[in-house]
């Protein structure tokens, strides 16, 4: 379970080896415009709706995933839920079967970067 920052707007992970993410979403209130349209549905026959002890809590109706594979594809967002959305959990699930992806190349101004913040925790 990925529980992100109430002041972030949404979700960013940056994951290390391929895994699938899911995202528990209670009722829309606007069906015309879908939230994680790219995402795949995932039916009830496949994967059981979370169930809460808190009586408080909205029902979970549609779960959505997305797979990842592709070492390019490391960077996933979950962006923040629309207005009117009660309710979005987001799990990841690694796939510890498969390689771990390998290291992203580091750009110049990245790399330039890491080095003055190096040097200057040296120094101080």
């Amino acid at each position: 379970y990925i529980r992100g920052s109430s002041e972030e707007l949404g979700v960013s992970l940056k994951l290390l080896r391929p895994a699938t993410i899911y995202a528990c979403l209670s009722e829309s209130p606007n069906d015309e415009d879908p939230f994680l349209r790219t995402w795949e549905i995932v039916s009830e026959d496949t994967l059981a709706s979370p169930e809460f002890s808190d009586a408080g809590l909205p029902e979970v109706v549609q779960i959505k995933k997305k797979v990842i594979k592709k070492p390019d594809q490391r960077n996933v967002s979950l962006p923040k839920p629309p207005p009117g959305l009660a309710l979005c959990l987001c799990y990841v699930q690694p796939d510890f079967h498969a390689d771990v992806f390998p290291r992203e190349e580091e750009a110049e101004e990245e790399r330039l970067e890491r080095e003055r913040k190096e040097a200057a925790d040296r120094r101080a």
